[in-house]
């Protein structure tokens, strides 16, 4: 934005302003807690996406390992990304919060079908697996 149109853009909110008779401590307002919302959703989202790593970080691990041993090849990679997405858009951030979960409960998740099942399935079966290790 150059300094005229910024110029022309401070003086048309100031219009504006003016032009609200006296409403414009109520537009602040309204600017303000608009501004306080999306921080709050943006504080919410990174905080879920912190929360989500460990989980992920398991699937990305469980899928690198199907690789390397010639069970899976690199364009199945998508099934753990799609599994993962679905469970973490849900709200289950661990294994834990998985297993309260029906398998009944998991297929109302959008996006959540027969093969994402499976793929949860099997990645939890190699998950306690590795923990019993």
């Amino acid at each position: 934005m150059t300094n005229y149109d910024w110029y022309i853009y401070n003086t048309l909110t100031q219009i504006r302003d003016i032009l609200h008779l006296g409403f414009a401590e109520e537009i602040r307002k309204e600017k303000d807690r608009r501004e306080k919302w999306k921080e709050a959703q943006e504080k919410e989202r990174n905080a879920r996406e912190e929360k989500s790593k460990p989980f992920i970080k398991q699937f990305t691990d469980y899928v690198d390992e199907m690789i390397s041993e010639g069970e899976w090849t690199e364009s199945d990679r998508h099934k753990a990304a799609r599994a993962y997405g679905c469970l973490t858009r849900a709200g289950i951030y661990s294994w834990d919060e998985y297993d309260k979960w029906t398998v009944a409960d998991l297929m109302a998740i959008r996006n959540f079908g027969k093969r994402t099942l499976e793929t949860t399935t099997i990645v939890r079966g190699w998950h306690e697996n590795r923990e019993t290790r």
